[in-house]
C-alpha cells in the first residue's frame, strides 16, 4: 500500500511511458526512477498488463488505482457492526484487512473492509460481495472460512472471515528449502481446496504463495477468493476417463487479474478460463517450492508474459533421489495446451498424495528426499544406524523393526487422510496395523478433560484476574486511560462493578481469601516494590497490609497464613516467605540467589497444608524453570516431575491434591499455555494449544473452572518520516511478537520477528521492498543492532543452547562469528567507532553491562551494579542504560564509557523490551511512553531536563523503535496487544 502522492507519481510516469515507443520505455524508466527500483517495478507492472488503449478501460487499472492509495481510516477500538477493530493486518484483495474481535461471540476474526471510493461503484460492490458468496459457499478444512458479509450504517461493506494464524508459503520458502515430502503435503492440501472450489463452480484465479497460509498445526489454508468468478455449469467434457461432470467456470474476457508469473497462458491471452487455470498456477507454485524459482523467470513483466505464452520452461533440475514421477507431475500441470494439462484438481490431488505416500513408504527408497543437492538419508536406515538395525534377515529384531516402521508409516497415512477428509471413515485395511501401532506406543497420562472457553471481558485491556472460591465471580484489573482499575464481574450475570477506581498503579496479582469474604491484591505504587492490600467484599476501602510483597499471595487451607515471594534488589535474592494472616510473624522458607530465582508470579499452598509449590528458574545454556515443592515445617525442597520449561508463570492446586495447573512457556518463543501436572507423579498434559498466550491461572475450589488472562499480539514494522504519525506507513505484514529493530548505515531496517517456529532477523528497505531474511532456523535470533561503519549486524542468539552475542555481515548475513561464550547475554549495541559491542548479562546474581571487541576476545565488565540495555552516545564518551535511580525504582543512568559511577540519573519511564536512543548529537534521549491507550516516542533533553512528545499516534503500542542515521525517519514495531479474561470450564 502506498500513499496518494506516490500513486500520483506512478500514474504520471505510467502515462509518460505510454507516450514513448515500447523500445524506449526501459531507458526512460531507468532515468525517471533512478534510485527507486520499487517505483520502476510498479510502473512496469502497470505497463505490462496490456497496451494503453485497452488498459485504460480495464477494471484492473481502476482496482489498482483504488488499492494503491492509502485509505486506512479505522483505528483500534472502533466498532464495525459488532466487530471491534484491534489492529491493521494490511491490504488484501480488493480491501483493507483488520484484526477484529466479534464482541458477541468473543472470537478473533479478519475483517475485510471495502474502501470508501469502491463503495461508490456498484460494479465494484457486486464483485466484493461476489467474493464473499464464492468463499462462503465452500466448506472445506483447507479454505478460509467466511463468517458473515454485511454493511455498516454508513454504507461500508465488509466480510468477516476466519483469522488464520501462521505464516504464508512465501515466508516459509524464505526460511529454508522445503523437503519434497513437505512440498507434496502443501500442494495436496491446496489441490484439495481447489477441488472443493471447482465443485462449487468457483475458480480462484490467483493461486500464489502469498495466498497460501501455513498454520502451526500443519493445516494449509487457501486465502483470498477476491478474483473468484461464479458461473453456471457447462456441458460435460466428452472424456471417457472422467467419472463426473466437470464444471467449467469462466471469467470475462478483458479481465487481466492476478500475479503475472503465476498466470496461465489462456489467462494472459484474456481468453475464457476454467478450473485448469488454477491447476497451472499450482504447478508454478509446485515448481517454486521445489527449486526456489518460478519456471518463467524474466527481468520484466513483458518478458515474463512472452516466456509463458511462447516458450517452454527450462529443464527441471533435481537430485537423483527425487522420483521421476514428480517431474512428470509438474510437466503435466504446466502444459501450455489446456487439453494436455490435468483436467481436474481432484486428479492432481490424487497424484500428489500417491507420490507423497510413495516416498514415505518403508521400501528402501528415499523416504524424505530433498531437492537441488540437499543431503538425503535413505529409509529405513538413518545416520548412525548399524546394518543389523536395517537387515531383512527374518530375525525377531528385524521383524519388530519392520513392523514398527510399517506401523509408523500407516499412522502417517491415516493422519494425513483424516486431515484432508475429516468426516470420512478410513479404517478399511488399516485397523489391524493401527492396533499393532497402539501396542507399540508408550502409555501416556490420561487425557485432560475437554473444555469450553468463554471470554469474560472484551476490552483487550485486562491485566490480571482471579476467580472466587465458589466460582461465581471474577476479580480483574483493567487498563483505563493509562491507569489501572480493579473490578469484579459476575460470571452468570456479566454484571461488573468497580472495586478500586483507576489510579497510577501496577497490579501484580489478586487472590480471594479462602472463605471468599476478602480480596487481597498486590500492587506497585512508587517505584517497583509491591504493597499488599486487603479489601472487604462486596466493596469498601482497601486496607494496607504489608510492604515488600512482590507477588500475589497464596493462602493456607485453614486461611490463617499466606505465602508470597520477595525480591531484595540490592542482593538480587529471592525469598519464598510465610506470614500470619495479619502480615506479622513473617519468615523465609527458602531463598534463591546468584542468578537463581523464585517466580514473582506467585506460589501455591498445597491443600494438605504441608507444602508450598513455587516456580524456580536458573541459567544453564539457556533459561530453565521447574516446579519446586517446599516443606512448610523444615524447608526441605524437592522437584515435581522431570519436565523443564523456559518460564513458568502462575501455579494453582486442585483441591484434592491430584494435580497442579500451571501457566508456562515450553520454549523461548512459544506462547504461555496452560498445563496439568499430575501429583506426585509429575506427568504433563497440555490444556491449551494455540498461538495465544495464557499468562495466569486461577481455579475455583471444585477445579471445574479456570480463569486466565489471554494475550494476543499483532505487530507491523512502520516508518514515519520525521516521526509524523500522519505520514507513517506500514512496510511489513504481520510480524507477530516483536523483538527489536535498528537501522544500518546504508539506510536499511533490520528487525527480528517470528518466521516459522523461530525468531529470525530480516533486512528491508524503508519503503518495504527487498525484504531479505538473514538468519534461517538456527535457534532464536533477536535484538539486532548495526555497526556505524555498515559492516556488521550484532544480535543475541540461542543457536548454541545458551544465549550469546553474535555478529554477521550486514548485507547478506554471512560470515557468522560468535562473540561471547557464557550465557544470558542480550541487547547488544555497537560503539560509534565500530570497535566494541556493549551488551547486558543476566546469568549472574545481578544483571550488569559488559563489552567485547567486535572481532571477539575476552569480555570486559563495565558495571558492577544493576544495569541493562546499554547504548553508547554519538561521541563515544557515555553509555545510557537502565539503572536503579532510587531504591526499587528503575530509570536511566548516564555512565562513563569506561564504567564507573553514574554522572546523571534520569526519571525516564521504563517500558518492558524498550531501550532508549540518543538524538540531537547526544544532547537528548528518546523513549516510549504510553498515555490514553496509545504509545508514543518522547524526548528527554539532557541539558534542561525537559520532555517533549515527538510522535502523535492515536492507537496501538510501540514494541520497539529506532531512528535512521540522519534522524529524519523513525522505524517502529507497532501493533495491538489484546488481553482479556477467559473462563475455561472443564467438562
Amino acid at each position: 500500500m502506498i500513499t496518494p502522492e506516490r500513486w500520483h507519481r506512478v500514474k504520471e510516469l505510467f502515462h509518460a511511458a505510454l507516450e514513448r515507443a515500447p523500445e524506449e520505455r526501459a531507458s526512460f524508466l531507468s532515468q525517471a526512477c533512478a534510485g527507486d527500483e520499487a517505483m520502476r517495478e510498479e510502473v512496469e507492472s502497470l505497463l505490462g498488463a496490456t497496451d494503453a488503449d485497452e488498459f485504460l478501460n480495464q477494471p484492473a487499472y481502476e482496482l489498482a488505482a483504488g488499492m494503491l492509495v492509502e485509505e486506512s481510516t479505522l483505528s483500534a477500538g472502533q466498532l464495525v457492526a459488532h466487530y471491534k477493530i484491534l489492529a491493521s493486518l494490511g491490504v488484501g484483495g480488493m480491501g483493507e484487512v483488520y484484526l477484529a474481535q466479534d464482541v458477541r461471540l468473543g472470537r478473533s476474526i479478519a475483517l475485510k473492509i471495502l474502501p470508501v471510493d469502491f463503495a461508490k461503484d456498484e460494479r465494484r460492490v457486486r464483485r466484493f460481495e461476489q467474493e464473499a458468496r464464492a468463499a462462503s459457499a465452500l466448506n472445506h478444512p483447507n479454505v478460509c472460512v467466511i463468517h458473515e458479509i454485511g454493511r455498516t450504517e454508513d454504507g461500508r461493506h465488509f466480510i468477516a472471515m476466519e483469522h488464520v494464524e501462521g505464516i504464508t508459503l512465501r515466508q516459509r520458502m524464505a526460511q529454508r528449502r522445503l523437503q519434497l515430502s513437505e512440498v507434496l503435503d502443501i500442494a495436496a492440501q491446496v489441490a484439495g481446496a481447489l477441488a472443493a472450489a471447482h465443485a462449487a463452480h468457483i475458480v480462484h484465479r490467483d493461486i500464489k504463495p502469498e495466498n497460501i497460509m501455513l498454520r502451526r498445526d500443519g493445516y494449509v489454508k487457501v486465502l483470498d477468493f477476491g478474483l473468484a468468478k461464479l458461473t453456471e455449469n457447462l456441458p460435460k467434457r466428452r472424456n471417457l476417463h472422467e467419472a463426473s461432470t466437470i464444471a467449467h467456470v469462466h471469467t470475462e474476457p478483458g479481465m487481466l487479474m492476478g500475479t503475472v508469473k503465476y498466470m496461465s497462458p489462456e489467462q494472459l491471452r484474456e481468453q475464457p478460463v476454467d478450473e485448469r487455470t488454477d491447476i497451472w498456477s499450482l504447478g508454478v507454485v509446485l515448481h517454486e517450492m521445489a527449486t526456489g524459482l518460478t519456471p518463467f523467470e524474466a527481468p520484466t513483466t513483458n518478458d515474463t508474459i512472452a516466456l509463458i505464452l511462447e516458450r517452454q520452461p527450462p529443464a527441471f533440475v533435481f537430485t537423483d533421489e527425487v522420483p521421476p514421477e514428480f517431474k512428470q507431475l509438474i510437466e503435466k500441470a504446466l502444459s501450455k495446451k489446456v487439453a494436455d494439462r490435468y483436467q481436474t484438481a481432484r486428479d492432481l490431488a490424487s497424484d500428489l498424495k500417491k507420490l507423497r505416500h510413495q516416498i514415505r513408504r518403508p521400501n528402501g527408497v528415499a523416504a524424505t528426499p530433498k531437492l537441488l543437492g540437499q543431503k538425503t538419508l535413505s529409509h529405513p536406515r538413518t545416520a548412525g544406524s548399524s546394518p543389523r538395525e536395517t537387515a531383512d534377515d527374518g530375525t525377531a529384531s528385524a521383524i519388530i523393526d519392520k513392523v514398527k516402521s510399517q506401523a509408523v508409516w500407516t499412522a502417517e497415512f491415516i493422519i494425513s487422510e483424516i486431515r484432508e477428509h475429516p468426516k470420512a471413515a478410513i479404517f478399511t485395511g488399516a485397523t489391524a496395523i493401527f492396533a499393532i501401532l497402539l501396542l507399540l506406543i508408550p502409555v501416556s497420562p490420561p487425557p485432560a478433560p475437554s473444555s469450553q472457553m468463554t471470554p469474560l471481558t472484551n476490552s483487550g485491556k485486562s491485566v490480571c484476574a482471579a476467580i472466587s472460591p465458589d466460582g461465581k465471580s471474577v476479580a480483574h484489573v483493567e487498563q483505563k486511560d493509562g491507569m489501572q482499575e480493579l473490578r469484579v464481574t459476575g460470571i452468570a450475570t456479566a454484571g461488573t462493578s468497580v472495586l478500586v477506581p483507576a489510579g497510577e498503579f501496577n497490579y501484580k496479582g489478586i487472590t480471594y481469601s479462602r472463605d471468599g469474604n476478602y480480596l487481597y491484591f498486590t500492587r506497585a505504587e512508587q517505584g517497583e516494590s509491591g504493597t499488599l492490600y486487603q479489601l472487604t467484599l462486596p466493596g469498601g476501602t482497601p486496607r494496607k497490609m504489608k510492604d515488600d510483597v512482590d507477588s500475589p499471595v497464596a493462602f493456607s487451607p485453614k486461611g490463617d497464613r499466606f505465602s508470597f515471594v520477595r525480591l531484595d534488589q540490592a542482593s538480587a535474592e529471592y525469598s519464598l516467605m510465610v506470614a500470619s494472616i495479619d502480615g506479622s510473624a513473617e519468615r523465609p522458607l527458602a531463598t534463591r540467589r546468584d542468578g537463581k530465582v523464585f517466580s514473582v508470579y506467585g506460589p501455591a499452598w498445597a491443600p494438605d497444608e504441608k507444602t508450598i509449590v513455587c516456580a524456580a528458574g536458573w541459567w544453564d545454556k539457556g533459561y530453565h524453570s521447574n516446579l519446586v515443592e517446599v516443606n512448610v515445617e523444615d524447608s526441605h525442597e524437592k522437584t515435581i516431575g522431570k519436565q523443564e520449561w523456559v518460564l513458568i508463570s502462575q501455579v494453582a492446586w486442585l483441591e484434592d491434591k491430584s494435580a497442579l495447573i500451571i501457566s508456562a512457556r515450553e520454549h523461548w518463543t512459544s506462547p504461555f499455555q496452560l498445563w496439568r501436572i499430575s501429583y506426585p507423579g509429575g506427568e504433563v498434559t497440555k490444556l491449551t494449544n494455540d498461538t495465544n498466550e495464557y499468562e495466569s491461572v486461577s481455579l475455583s475450589r471444585d477445579g471445574n473452572t479456570i480463569v486466565s488472562v489471554q494475550n494476543r499480539q499483532v505487530a507491523q514494522v512502520w516508518v514515519a518520516p520525521e516521526g509524523d504519525a500522519v505520514r507513517a506507513r506500514a512496510i511489513t505484514s504481520n510480524v507477530g511478537r516483536a523483538y527489536g529493530l535498528n537501522w544500518t548505515s546504508k539506510g536499511k531496517i533490520v528487525f527480528s520477528s517470528m518466521a516459522g517456529n523461530n525468531l529470525n532477523i530480516s533486512l528491508v528497505n524503508p519503503d518495504g521492498s527487498d525484504q531479505t531474511q538473514l538468519t534461517v532456523n538456527a535457534g532464536d535470533n533477536f535484538t539486532p543492532a548495526a555497526s556505524a561503519d555498515g559492516r556488521f549486524i550484532v544480535f543475541a542468539s540461542s543457536r548454541t543452547g545458551g544465549l550469546n552475542i553474535w555478529r554477521m555481515n550486514a548485507d547478506d548475513g554471512s560470515d557468522l562469528k560468535q562473540l561471547t561464550f557464557t550465557d544470558g547475554n542480550s541487547y547488544p549495541s555497537c560503539s560509534p567507532d565500530g570497535r566494541w559491542v556493549f551488551y547486558d548479562n543476566q546469568s549472574s546474581a545481578t544483571t550488569t553491562v559488559w563489552k567485547v571487541s567486535i572481532d571477539g576476545g575476552v569480555p570486559v565488565q563495565v558495571t558492577q551494579s544493576y544495569a541493562r540495555m546499554p547504548i553508547v552516545s554519538p561521541d563515544g564518551q557515555f553509555i545510557a542504560c537502565r539503572y536503579y535511580i532510587a531504591p526499587r525504582q528503575r530509570g536511566i543512568a548516564i555512565i562513563p564509557f569506561q564504567g564507573g559511577p553514574p554522572v546523571k540519573l534520569l526519571p525516564i519511564p521504563i517500558m518492558e523490551w524498550q531501550r532508549v536512543q540518543w538524538i540531537n548529537n547526544g544532547h537528548a534521549l528518546t523513549y516510549v511512553n504510553t498515555a490514553n491507550g496509545a504509545a508514543n516516542i518522547w524526548s528527554y533533553d539532557l541539558d534542561s531536563g525537559t520532555t517533549k512528545q515527538l510522535t502523535a499516534f492515536k492507537t496501538e503500542r510501540i514494541f520497539a523503535y529506532a531512528w535512521s542515521p540522519d534522524e529524519k525517519q523513525v522505524a517502529c514495531e507497532r501493533g495491538a496487544e489484546m488481553r482479556d479474561v477467559m473462563i475455561i470450564n472443564q467438562r
